[in-house]
């Protein structure tokens, strides 16, 4: 909900997020009208300025190298507040969140144990 937002992207995508930038704006300013009850009746002040100064780094496969696979990453309040979809970004998520479906794949002998067991199911002590 920032009306400066400043968008980066790598220098190869430069011509098509040049083309699809106005595009994106106008239909976040609609889905703003359409979903928050605030602006219904009000002009949405957005203003996106595409960073041709500093790009994101181009892939490259050198271990070790800093790339980026594609996408964007938005700033704004000078950098304060950043958003990142790049491709890259979302791999890691999804690698985060299948953590623990490989655990279970890799030690099957680890899984823990469901604690909510029935008193009658609980182990009795001598």
């Amino acid at each position: 909900m920032e009306g400066d937002v400043h968008v980066r992207c790598r220098k190869s995508d430069l011509k098509i997020c040049e083309e699809v930038c106005g595009a994106a704006g106008e239909e976040y300013k609609k889905l703003m009208k359409k979903e928050v009850e605030f602006f219904k009746d009000k002009e949405i002040p957005l203003k996106l300025h595409l960073d041709k100064d500093r790009f994101l780094p181009e892939y490259d496969d050198t271990e070790g190298a800093e790339s980026c696979l594609g996408g964007l990453v938005l700033h704004a309040k000078k950098g304060r507040i950043v958003c990142s979809n790049t491709l890259d970004e979302r791999l890691h998520l999804v690698y985060i969140e299948a953590i623990p479906e490989i655990r279970a794949h890799l030690f099957p002998n680890f899984k823990k144990k469901d604690m909510r067991a029935k008193p009658s199911e609980q182990p009795k002590h001598h």
